[in-house]
């Protein structure tokens, strides 16, 4: 984590949030993500460059501004996904999946729910109405896992969203080869996507 306190021309190092140490069968942490909580505490969540069985996200939180950390753990409610193709066909080359659980992006609502994207396979949203991040809830699939009949299932998993509104957020994503009756040829396809979140 770094800080500018001059509008971005110096960073200055603040911490870790991942700590040193690297999850076991592991390449450590990549593509982090960060946002502020409603009770002001800072919750970071990141993919992992697992070799394990499973792969999984993982979470951090700070309520000191970010000097110091929770100790990772797995994101509540956000599955585990074990990296093999569950049917057999071949994507590019490979019959496996290298990287699952990737690329989560974060963002709190006005409304105070904290929203999550996160992919491959497929492409998810979840939610922690509570904005706290303690459960992960009501994951929807915007892009499905593929599967061997399926079409417009197969995406970079490379999301992106944000807050628009005090309880609407904006979600791009891609799709690979995707077909409807207005094209003519399947293309790779960039969506956005408005969501609309109300607490029960």
């Amino acid at each position: 984590l770094f800080r500018s306190t001059d509008g971005g021309f110096r960073f200055d190092y603040v911490s870790l949030p991942c700590g040193a140490d690297k999850p076991d069968n592991s390449h450590g942490y990549t593509e982090p993500t960060l946002a502020r909580l409603p009770n002001n505490d800072l919750l970071a969540v990141s993919r992992v460059e697992y070799h394990g069985p499973m792969r999984v996200m993982m979470q951090f939180r700070s309520a000191d501004e970010g000097l110091t950390w929770t100790a990772p753990e797995i994101c509540p409610g956000v599955p585990p996904v074990y990296p093999v193709r569950k049917i057999p066909v071949v994507n590019e080359g490979k019959t496996h999946l290298n990287a699952v659980a990737v690329s989560p992006d974060l963002v709190v609502l006005p409304n105070g729910v904290a929203v999550l994207t996160y992919g491959r396979p497929g492409q998810y949203l979840a939610f922690s109405e509570d904005g706290s991040g303690a459960e992960w809830h009501d994951r929807i699939a915007i892009v499905p896992e593929h599967s061997l009949f399926g079409t417009n299932d197969a995406s970079s998993a490379m999301a992106g969203v944000t807050a628009i509104g005090d309880d609407e957020v904006l979600l791009v994503y891609d799709v690979r080869n995707y077909q409807s009756a207005e094209l003519l040829t399947p293309a790779n396809t960039v969506f956005a996507l408005r969501v609309r979140i109300k607490v029960a």
